[in-house]
């Protein structure tokens, strides 16, 4: 009891350390900005968002206290992490209606978004050697692409309508036999474009073994409306 409460003494000062930063930071950036009157409307969301406080909530505890290695199974610390892990895990799978065993993490969009993409197309190797995606998509998808291509593979960027979306007839005519996966992300992080998910995984499900590989991460809270 009494180490627990140390830390929570600990974590108070961590509290008031981080709104102590944060404003100084705050006013450096203002004082930047001097020529503007107020503080600057933020309008660049889709880059990246503040930090919910309810998000900041439920990690204090493992940046102060309960920073054990997950994967340390001999100690109280790390059976509390782990625990919490799965906890997540077990969350982001129902959420999307999948298994928790098929939730792998990362360390954010981009590596997923290359794992994926080039763990795809290498699998196949020899036996299917082309790609669909489109001329809008994220850079890193775009980076990976190109990569491949320096590995032989054929790559098929689809044009978008002035809408920003995809045309389902435009995707039919791409598709080949020896097409290994579809990479079409289901928000644009630039202009927000919705691309018509749900009607575009049930055409490719006519196709069989084309693996479809999407973007989520600004649509997940409400991703059920799109599948």
């Amino acid at each position: 009891m009494a180490c627990r409460n140390v830390t929570v003494h600990n974590l108070s000062k961590v509290v008031r350390y981080f709104s102590q930063k944060t404003a100084e930071q705050e006013s450096k950036f203002v004082s930047k900005m001097g020529f503007l009157k107020g503080k600057p409307l933020y309008l660049d969301a889709q880059a990246t968002t503040p930090l919910d406080p309810r998000v900041l909530d439920a990690m204090m505890p493992y940046l102060t206290y309960s920073y054990g290695n997950p994967h340390s199974r001999t100690h109280m610390y790390g059976w509390e992490s782990e625990e919490a892990v799965e906890t997540a895990r077990q969350h982001i799978s129902d959420l999307i209606g999948a298994n928790s065993k098929e939730i792998i993490f990362t360390s954010g969009a981009t590596e997923s978004n290359n794992m994926a993409i080039k763990g795809i197309a290498r699998f196949y190797g020899s036996k299917k050697r082309h790609i669909i995606t489109t001329q809008t998509e994220h850079k890193c998808v775009l980076d990976s692409c190109r990569a491949l291509t320096g590995e032989g593979f054929e790559i098929t960027y689809l044009p978008v309508k002035s809408t920003g979306v995809i045309s389902l007839d435009e995707l039919n005519s791409a598709i080949r036999p020896d097409t290994a996966l579809i990479s079409i992300m289901a928000v644009n992080n630039e202009i927000g474009v919705i691309q018509p998910i749900k009607e575009i995984g049930n055409f490719i499900k006519i196709f069989k073994k084309i693996i479809f590989h999407q973007i989520i991460i600004r649509c997940f809270i409400i991703i059920s409306d799109y599948l």
